[in-house]
């Protein structure tokens, strides 16, 4: 973790050591957020092969396990939903999400599952504001979803339309102002992972459309606001 001062001034601290394994269990993604100007990072941990969540509490770094298994959260994002720390990640070719109750207690749900796919890829979470949370991510074919979660804890979930070409690529998620969501996201014309345009998706529960940005190699996004 590395935190960069208003004078320029750089602190390097340490969060978990070794947890990649070369070409053999590797860290593909993980995120950060601050919680009460504290900050909380989901990564995977390759060498114990778990999903875990670091906190940094009082100037030192707490661990904890959200779930286990290989490339257990391998993907993840995190969000503050309804006051509570929140992951959305994937494991075992299935989307799953947690809640944090509290320190190291973390209540994990099934989100979606397609038969024979791979889906929670490149999960990005968002908090939509009165407890409810939206995710969007993508499956191994290259749709695209995007899924609520009420404050209740009910699940709706809606497919991207499609853009002739295998999509969801480094899709960010932000709020529209009025209730729904924009995702900006790239294509994958081959499949290799190099993204081929940039395209917005915009909607809410009802319904979701797709429009173009950019048709060139744009590099997915990676960031929106």
């Amino acid at each position: 973790h590395t935190e960069i001062g208003w004078d320029g001034s750089v602190t390097d601290t340490e969060v978990a050591n070794r947890v990649h394994r070369l070409a053999i269990d590797e860290v593909t993604d993980t995120d950060l957020l601050l919680e009460d100007d504290e900050p909380r990072i989901c990564f995977y941990d390759g060498r114990d092969r778990r999903f875990q969540v670091a906190l940094r509490e009082g100037g030192e770094w707490v661990r904890e396990t959200v779930a286990e298994g290989m490339r257990a959260g391998d993907w993840c994002a995190l969000a503050l939903v309804g006051g509570r720390l929140a992951t959305a990640f994937h494991q075992d070719g299935e989307l799953r999400f947690a809640i944090r109750n509290g320190p190291d207690d973390w209540a994990v749900e099934d989100v979606q599952a397609v038969d024979g796919l791979d889906v929670g890829l490149e999960v990005d979470l968002l908090n939509l504001g009165g407890g409810v949370a939206v995710t969007a991510y993508r499956d191994s074919e290259g749709d695209m979803y995007v899924s609520w979660r009420s404050a209740d804890g009910r699940w709706v979930h809606r497919t991207a339309p499609g853009v002739g070409f295998p999509a969801g690529a480094s899709p960010r998620l932000t709020a529209d102002g009025r209730g729904g969501v924009w995702v900006l996201h790239g294509t994958l014309p081959d499949g290799s992972g190099a993204d081929g345009g940039l395209f917005l998706v915009s909607g809410n529960q009802q319904g979701l459309r797709s429009e173009s940005v950019i048709q060139e190699a744009a590099g997915g996004s990676t960031g929106a606001a």
